[in-house]
């Protein structure tokens, strides 16, 4: 396909190959068919809804796909979807987590837990950080997940916790129940220096 796009026979295969699937589809109950199909493959990705729907749809949808473990973030304007017509778009990207500029002083939030961190020493390359299993969010952003329960041993605040492969390091300002990882690696608490003796 141009610009190298690759078409997928079914949602749950795009899904699967992807981080990040954008849904338009005709009505909810395109949605949920589409969702059915998919069944337990939402499981860490993150969905962008521009279905047209009622804010009553687009809330079940939203709790439908968080409760499966995704993130989920809804259009604010209506889609181009006509309901005239059987037009049906799926847009996914490579499963590679989306690069994030994490420069000093970048603010980021947990899409899990009340977690927020701010960016203390920027890492040497492109890395997925995450907050209870699930990619962090720049302040602002609406989407949510469910916390994974292989990572739910907490960060606390005040504490730093880096990676010494990357370089990375980050100082928690706000605790919450997930735990930070890059990617499905435990990110560690940074040990605090021994004071000097006083003897």
């Amino acid at each position: 396909m141009a610009g190298g796009a690759t078409a997928a026979t079914s949602a749950a295969e795009a899904v699967a190959a992807s981080d990040l699937t954008v849904v338009c589809l005709l009505d909810r109950g395109a949605v949920d068919a589409v969702l059915d199909d998919i069944g337990t493959g939402l499981d860490g990705a993150t969905v962008v809804n521009l279905t047209s729907s009622t804010p009553e749809d687009a809330r079940a949808t939203a709790d439908r796909v968080a409760g499966a473990g995704a993130a989920i973030a809804v259009g604010r304007e209506r889609s181009p979807c006509s309901r005239r017509s059987q037009f049906i778009m799926m847009i996914t990207t490579s499963r590679r987590a989306c690069p994030m500029d994490l420069k000093p002083g970048t603010r980021l939030r947990s899409a899990v837990c009340a977690t927020e961190v701010v960016v203390v020493r920027k890492p040497a390359q492109d890395v997925d950080l995450r907050c209870g299993g699930h990619p962090m969010l720049v302040p602002g952003d609406e989407a949510t997940a469910t916390l994974d329960a292989t990572h739910n041993s907490g960060t606390a605040i005040g504490k730093r916790y880096a990676d010494a492969d990357s370089g990375m390091e980050v100082l928690c300002t706000k605790a919450g129940e997930g735990s930070l990882s890059l990617g499905d690696v435990p990110l560690l608490q940074k040990d605090a220096k021994a004071l000097p003796s006083s003897d």
